[in-house]
């Protein structure tokens, strides 16, 4: 049997609604990892806020910041921080429309607004974040791998004019500012071609926005149950939801895991 990748996104897919992750899901990578196939997680946290899932599973691999930074065996081997002139231009057109920033590097995390507004603390709020703490000059002295504005979908064309950035929705008021072409879809295939296994061969779980493409761009993908519908539509499958072993589930389904 060929070693598959298996990549899988935490919020919403490896964590349930209640923020744990379910004993179906660690029993299930469990088999996967005494199967010899290659696990890792792709998602929009720094490594900060990815590292307790990361040490929870005991994974060697995993990409952070919606493709920004990739770690392989624990070594960085992939690193795509954000242009300091564009962020320079960002803070400048969100401080314009008062709205609210965070910048993330791979170890830290800082507000740009010395009041939080309602959307951040909603935003942040949802996975289970509280305020990160307020430094204004972050962004300047530190490589930002992701940025992460708050406005409504009727407030996207305040940025409109930026062409060095894309921006990926993954929150009612919450979006990711990730480099031009960034992804996880597009680390995944670094990462994938790294360890030597196809993408015909790899696997991706995930329920967000900013997990269409990756979805899209493997050899299977699968979405959540408590996926969107236009994130079902990017997938080869949808299963359960994250509250009903929707990972297990799969696995099961698929043929690389026995029933428990």
């Amino acid at each position: 049997m060929n070693r598959k990748l298996i990549v899988f996104d935490i919020d919403g897919t490896l964590l349930n609604s209640q923020k744990e992750i379910a004993a179906s899901t660690f029993e299930s990578i469990k088999a996967l990892k005494a199967a010899g196939h290659h696990l890792a997680i792709a998602t929009g946290r720094n490594y900060d806020l990815a590292k307790e899932v990361v040490k929870a599973v005991a994974f060697d691999h995993y990409i952070c910041c919606n493709g920004s930074a990739a770690f392989m065996n624990h070594e960085l081997v992939h690193s795509h921080p954000l242009s300091k002139e564009g962020l320079a231009r960002l803070v400048k057109v969100a401080d314009q429309a008062g709205l609210d920033l965070i910048f993330q590097g791979l170890y830290g995390m800082r507000r740009h607004n010395e009041l939080s507004g309602d959307k951040l603390v909603s935003a942040m709020t949802s996975f289970g974040s509280g305020e990160p703490d307020y430094d204004v000059d972050f962004y300047q002295r530190e490589d930002v791998y992701q940025a992460l504005t708050f406005h409504s979908v009727e407030q996207e064309d305040i940025y409109a004019d930026f062409t060095e950035f894309d921006f990926v929705r993954w929150h009612e008021v919450g979006v990711d500012v990730i480099p031009l072409g960034g992804s996880k879809a597009k680390t995944i295939a670094i990462l994938a071609d790294k360890l030597g296994v196809s993408l015909a061969d790899t696997i991706a779980f995930g329920d967000g926005d900013n997990d269409r493409e990756m979805l899209r761009l493997v050899g299977h993908g699968v979405a959540m149950g408590n996926a969107s519908q236009a994130v079902k539509a990017c997938a080869d499958e949808v299963t359960a939801s994250h509250d009903e072993d929707g990972i297990y589930q799969s696995l099961v389904k698929s043929g690389l895991i026995a029933k428990l």
